[in-house]
């Protein structure tokens, strides 16, 4: 099965937004604005008790130099967001590697993906799930990293149901080394 196929900046931000989800899940511990949040916190309750406790030190140069470092750590997080959100910006413009054009090709061996200025060929050990979300179908080679094909690709319902029976049939059978002949799937 071959398909030849185009990432619109829409399915890669998908793809990306998918990534982060699957990471965080599979991640221990607080995320995102509630590391914040409890980071603040705790930073702040560490000031208040040493302020205490060296009680001569709460004065207004102490409350003067609180307020400087959370606003420079505010400041800094703003930074790095706005400097993020100008990245995504600059790397997803027209002419962009990640827009170009894309074909995949998927046989018993497992899959051969050709790109604009590479190939590469995947066994079908590499991986590890498959999921259809957003109207991307993901075949994952790692928690954070896979090979996005759209569905609207794929010419209907049934064409999308036979690739994905296609590489969940490819994923059982990898494990006993051997890959059926047919497995649902119009050449």
């Amino acid at each position: 099965m071959e398909l030849t196929y185009r990432l619109t900046r829409d399915d890669i931000l998908q793809f990306a937004k998918l990534i982060r989800e699957r990471v965080a899940l599979s991640a221990a511990g607080l995320q995102g604005r509630r590391r914040t949040a409890v980071f603040t916190a705790y930073l702040a309750l560490v000031l208040l008790t040493l302020a205490v406790l060296a009680s001569g030190i709460i004065d207004n140069t102490f409350w003067i130099a609180g307020i400087a470092y959370y606003a420079g750590f505010c400041s800094m997080y703003l930074c790095a967001k706005f400097s993020q959100r100008r990245y995504f910006a600059n790397l997803l413009t027209d002419d962009s590697s990640l827009l170009s054009e894309s074909r995949v090709t998927l046989d018993g061996d497992g899959v051969v993906c050709f790109e604009a200025n590479k190939t590469t060929r995947y066994s079908w050990r590499a991986f590890s799930d498959v999921t259809e979300q957003a109207g991307l179908i993901v075949l994952w080679r790692d928690r954070g990293q896979g090979l996005a094909v759209p569905a609207r690709v794929l010419a209907n319902d049934d064409a999308r149901r036979d690739f994905v029976t296609f590489v969940r049939g490819a994923d059982r059978t990898r494990r006993r080394g051997v890959m059926p002949l047919s497995a649902g799937v119009r050449a």
